[in-house]
């Protein structure tokens, strides 16, 4: 399953502290978090092989940090432009690292 969640108002509350989300006080991790409960709930995924993947690491490192148990990867897209490989391969990739 994949899933493409939005931002509040655009952006994501990245961990820089310039963010329009962050001035909400919009905590993207707790979001996240309850997004991958939520699909293990309604869809049976398996939450501890979640993958997070994002345009940069900022959510992505920050969600794997704090819910290790299940988060198994992160992935940048600037590791799928610069490497010249398809998101899906960097995903696959990242999972046989983590054993999975």
């Amino acid at each position: 399953m994949i899933a493409y969640p939005d931002g509040h108002g655009g952006c994501w509350a990245d961990g820089r502290g310039v963010t329009t989300a962050e001035e909400a006080g919009v905590d993207d991790v707790a979001f996240l978090r309850a997004l991958i409960d939520h699909a293990a709930d309604r869809y049976a995924t398996a939450p501890d092989q979640t993958v997070v993947a994002g345009v940069s690491n900022g959510v992505c490192r920050r969600v794997k940090r704090r819910h290790p148990a299940r988060v198994v990867g992160r992935v940048g897209w600037r590791t799928v432009t610069r490497r010249r490989r398809s998101p899906a391969d960097v995903v696959a990739r990242r999972l046989g690292r983590a054993g999975r």
